[in-house]
């Protein structure tokens, strides 16, 4: 994908230095896909031959190596674990990115993760919910006060959202930015997010935030919205006026829409409609890691936009 094509066009002249802190889990996983069958079409135990990957992963892993590819410094804050995989993760991406900031927990083992596609893309995800990010803590944060406010953005995800300290930990996060001009972009994962949080609970940290991406379904759920696959078109003067409310009107929202929910990208702020465009999703081979590379494709384009002025 390239993100300059999907988003218009973009200020010209030499693109200037840029840099992130990605704030997520660091985790090890294991992948699989199948090829002949579909998860509504399995009725019975099910046995197919098929690559399985055991790799590094996790929200900050996974969006950091989009991030190295579109940005000139990429910075890590987490908290792992320790096993006989922390030597490895260190390792990993003490080469990947500029620095890491990523406290132990003693006695607590590195989270673990399941990702099954089936031939349709739709995954099933199974997560230890036992992990060291949801210790992540506020001193964790301050700890890490000038790698934040030395940055051009943050980058943070919603699983920090579902438990404390980590929730309060992202609150830290966000006033450090926010004093210091950094943008803070947030990405509101799980797609089911109602499932775990009221918009009470979250509310507080939308307001924080300088962008937000989202799938539509997922805001219009917490909202009480109508939030049917796929979203329709119809649904979106509705929607883009209730995240004007509940949002400072210089946010502004990515809303995921479209096939598998990310084929389309509406962008708005306090209301108005920006832009809109494709993700080339349809077109895409690779589904894995595919909205990190978009997200990471779109927090350069907005940076460089406003760096230039631009809308």
């Amino acid at each position: 994908m390239n993100g300059h094509e999907c988003f218009g066009t973009v200020p010209e002249g030499p693109p200037a230095p840029l840099s992130i802190a990605v704030i997520g889990d660091v985790r090890v996983e294991v992948r699989a896909r199948l090829n002949e069958q579909a998860f509504e079409d399995t009725h019975v135990d099910h046995l197919e031959f098929t690559p399985v990957d055991a790799v590094l992963a996790g929200t900050a892993i996974n969006f950091a190596k989009q991030a190295v590819r579109w940005f000139d410094a990429v910075h890590v804050i987490s908290r792992i674990g320790r096993d006989h995989h922390t030597d490895d993760i260190v390792r990993y991406l003490s080469r990947l990115v500029t620095s890491c900031h990523l406290p132990t927990s003693a006695g607590v083992a590195n989270g673990r993760t399941i990702v099954l596609r089936d031939r349709n893309a739709r995954r099933i995800i199974a997560a230890d919910d036992t992990t060291p990010i949801r210790e992540l803590s506020v001193t964790d944060i301050e700890e890490a006060h000038g790698t934040i406010s030395g940055s051009d953005a943050v980058f943070a995800d919603g699983y920090l959202l579902l438990a404390e300290p980590s929730r309060t930990a992202v609150t830290a996060a966000m006033k450090i930015a926010n004093e210091h001009g950094t943008v803070f972009w947030l990405d509101l994962v799980p797609h089911d997010m109602d499932r775990y949080l009221d918009l009470d609970t979250i509310e507080p940290l939308i307001k924080r935030a300088d962008i937000i991406v989202s799938q539509a379904r997922t805001m219009a759920a917490l909202l009480g919205l109508p939030d049917q696959y796929p979203y329709r078109e119809s649904g979106f003067p509705a929607l883009l006026a209730a995240l004007a409310k509940l949002s400072d009107e210089k946010c502004t929202w990515y809303l995921r829409h479209g096939d598998h929910d990310i084929s389309k990208v509406l962008v708005s702020r306090a209301g108005r409609r920006v832009r809109a465009y494709g993700t080339g999703f349809v077109e895409e081979k690779s589904m894995a890691g595919f909205g990190d590379r978009v997200t990471a494709a779109e927090m350069h384009d907005y940076l460089r936009r406003q760096r230039a002025g631009a809308d």
